[in-house]
């Protein structure tokens, strides 16, 4: 089951990665990395390992996404990144492990 759930993740991971090339927001995994707070290889390490990303790595992307929003002319990209940091927000919260 853990590893269902790891492999889901990494699938996310991924799509919130594609989202932001595709708003011109990152160009390759080093960018994202770095968007992160990490190292610049740390995504595609990642990637390679079928690890998804920690909760650390994802709370940074929230708040550099919006920074990015904040600053950012275009409504509709600003709406785009918007939804990417509600999903962002909602998909830490489910990586959070329960008190339970």
């Amino acid at each position: 089951m853990t590893s269902n759930i790891s492999n889901m993740q990494v699938l996310i991971d991924h799509k919130i990665f594609t989202s932001l090339q595709k708003m011109n927001i990152v160009e390759s995994q080093y960018d994202f990395s770095r968007l992160m707070g990490k190292s610049d290889s740390y995504f595609s390490s990642l990637q390679c390992k079928k690890i998804p990303v920690s909760i650390s790595a994802l709370a940074n992307l929230v708040c550099e996404l919006r920074t990015i929003s904040n600053s950012e002319p275009n409504s509709r990209k600003k709406s785009l990144l918007s939804s990417l940091t509600e999903t962002l927000s909602s998909e830490i919260f489910n990586r959070v492990p329960s008190a339970a």
